[in-house]
């Protein structure tokens, strides 16, 4: 529910080229949305280390206001009266505005603003996608870019991206590729399967090229030092394979012959993640399990592992 809200919020922002509130929007609930179905650590796990007593008395509070406020037999009492929620609420945001005083979390349990978020981008242009009903706009977080940029993207809707998610879905069941253990016959396959082909073309040509052609990314030569982008689709393109978006009957028409792709489910995921200064010594952790009884091989993992070598 929060995640449509900021759907249909960030999209009048955009109509209004408020992008900056956009993007905050889109960030705070998606925060909520991840870190309620992720379970991630509370903000107040930030506070322990530092100020183990304020975060105890935060923590304490913060409980017992919620298990007031749904009812929770375990905490039921003659006390849980809407006097005694009223005062805890009192007493939560005191403490929360004693955090904030503290040096360093003037901000904390705060949306981040978009002054924040413009730092995750460091490292590469981090591409924030707004699927609504009407149509999916592109807001561009750029390296050393004060303002957010951008893209309307008129031809692809949500209704696109639920088709798009169906077909490549049944693609799958077809193909039994949904569970580990399906046995694969023949050669390796270069090309994509003619069923989910137009899926990825109308993904090139009407979500991802446009993106790289506004970053000048779109290259006529190959070349090994590929730039490096990021991607935070919303709704329902959340699903789909922007990665392996291409019109791959035509050269060069593929997204990973401009541009290396990653996700992100939010912004706060690379700023939390990212250290203020990165080893230039490239290091990776690659394991490959021995076969097993049972399940059937993944191919091709002995050679990417030799890859990486």
């Amino acid at each position: 529910m929060a995640d449509n809200v900021a759907l249909r919020a960030a999209s009048a922002a955009i109509q209004s080229s408020s992008y900056d509130l956009a993007l905050e929007w889109l960030e705070h609930a998606r925060c909520v949305v991840w870190n309620q179905t992720l379970m991630l650590r509370s903000p107040v796990d930030t506070l322990v280390p530092s100020h183990p007593d304020l975060a105890s008395r935060l923590y304490s509070v913060s409980q017992r206001l919620h298990h007031a406020s749904s009812g929770s037999s375990a905490f039921t009492s003659v006390t849980d009266t809407p006097e005694h929620r009223h005062r805890l609420a009192r007493e939560y945001e005191k403490l929360l505005a004693e955090v904030r005083s503290v040096p360093e979390f003037e901000d904390f349990l705060l949306p981040t603003k978009v002054h924040g978020l413009k730092r995750a981008a460091r490292h590469g242009p981090i591409v924030v996608i707004n699927c609504h009903e009407a149509q999916c706009d592109a807001l561009l977080v750029l390296p050393s870019h004060d303002h957010i940029a951008h893209i309307a993207l008129p031809d692809f809707t949500e209704d696109k991206a639920r088709h798009a998610r169906s077909e490549i879905e049944k693609l799958l069941d077809k193909k039994r590729l949904r569970e580990r253990g399906v046995t694969i016959k023949g050669g390796r396959q270069q090309e994509p399967d003619p069923d989910i082909g137009s899926v990825l073309a109308d993904l090139w040509n009407s979500v991802v090229k446009p993106v790289l052609d506004y970053l000048g990314y779109i290259n006529n030569e190959p070349t090994d030092d590929l730039p490096h982008i990021t991607w935070c689709p919303t709704g329902a393109l959340t699903f789909l394979p922007l990665h392996a978006a291409g019109d791959y009957e035509q050269p060069g028409c593929r997204v990973f012959d401009h541009v290396i792709s990653s996700y992100t489910p939010t912004l706060s995921a690379l700023l939390a993640s990212t250290p203020i200064e990165i080893s230039r010594t490239p290091r990776v952790l690659a394991i490959r399990e021995a076969p097993t009884f049972g399940p059937g091989q993944l191919p091709g993992t002995a050679k990417e592992l030799d890859c990486t070598g």
